[in-house]
């Protein structure tokens, strides 16, 4: 095997002499690489004012717009008068689709269009809310709603965190609980058996001569079971009480690892993502880079 990979690394740098390669990096290589978490502009998750769906000004009637919110499923529909949009129609409760009357937008209402996502989402929590107006400059040029939530861009900007997350559990781990003590755990209830599950490829992976290490074996809720049962939450300085919350962690995960299910799909699942991020944050915080 060794010998056709020297054969194929000889044949690509001769044609890389040929058109005049460099072997070398000419600089510049830190735009190369770049581990680091990065957050979203709530741009690029909300509707552009030139793509969302809104009603004139001169049929704003609380039926007209309930007709329109129903057909479109929306719960809030902007009104547009003479290229500005000062109002708003809003259902009374998420997915109810009826509208009173029409009301101005007003400064609780709007939030930058590059304010990131994070701060969206903790926001959408804290003031009891599921959609903002984006700002640009002195006009209103977007929407962001909690729908927007199960957007692909969303989904991703989610799994970069929760990923960071898994990578870090297992690297301290690794780190602070020997392998032979690793697979004697019990973790106890329905973990045993995801534990057993993950034991059970690791050992037959060994028999193939695959030798990585038991802890990438492990699931992320497995990971934190572990730190539970190997004392490694007080190594990060979480309460009992406060590590039990990383359940939301792992529900999270669950909604974010199957691309067709919505994260979001009732107003009391915006609470459970923000308090998600809020404790994958504590987490990160704690946890050494990986």
């Amino acid at each position: 095997m060794s010998g056709i990979v020297l054969v194929r690394s000889r044949e690509f740098r001769e044609r890389r002499y040929r058109h005049g390669m460099r072997t070398r990096s000419s600089g510049g290589g830190e735009e190369w690489l770049r581990d680091e978490l990065v957050d979203l502009p709530a741009c690029r998750i909300g509707i552009h004012r030139d793509r969302w769906r809104a009603i004139g000004h001169a049929e704003a009637t609380p039926e007209r717009a309930a007709a329109i919110m129903r057909e479109h499923r929306f719960d809030v529909l902007p009104v547009e008068a003479a290229e500005a949009v000062a109002a708003y129609f809003c259902s009374s409760t998420w997915g109810r689709f009826d509208p009173s009357e029409a009301r101005p937008i007003e400064a609780g209402d709007v939030v930058p269009h590059k304010l990131s996502l994070r701060e969206v989402i903790r926001r959408f929590d804290g003031d009891a809310r599921h959609f903002f107006f984006l700002e640009e400059g002195s006009s209103i040029a977007g929407l962001i709603s909690l729908a927007n939530l199960n957007s692909r861009r969303a989904r991703v900007y989610l799994y970069d965190l929760l990923a960071e997350l898994e990578i870090r559990l297992a690297k301290f781990v690794g780190e602070h609980v020997e392998e032979a003590r690793l697979l004697g755990l019990s973790l106890g209830g329905e973990s045993d058996r995801l534990f057993a599950a993950s034991k059970k490829r690791f050992e037959a992976d060994r028999k193939k001569n695959l030798e990585s290490p038991f802890v990438e074996y492990l699931h992320l809720w497995e990971l934190l079971q572990v730190c539970k049962k190997a004392g490694l939450r007080q190594r990060l300085g979480f309460s009992s009480d406060a590590f039990a919350r990383a359940r939301i962690v792992n529900d999270l995960r669950a909604r974010v690892a199957h691309p067709v299910r919505p994260i979001v799909s009732k107003l009391e699942d915006g609470r459970l993502v923000a308090s998600a991020l809020e404790w994958i944050e504590g987490a990160l915080g704690r946890l050494p880079e990986a």
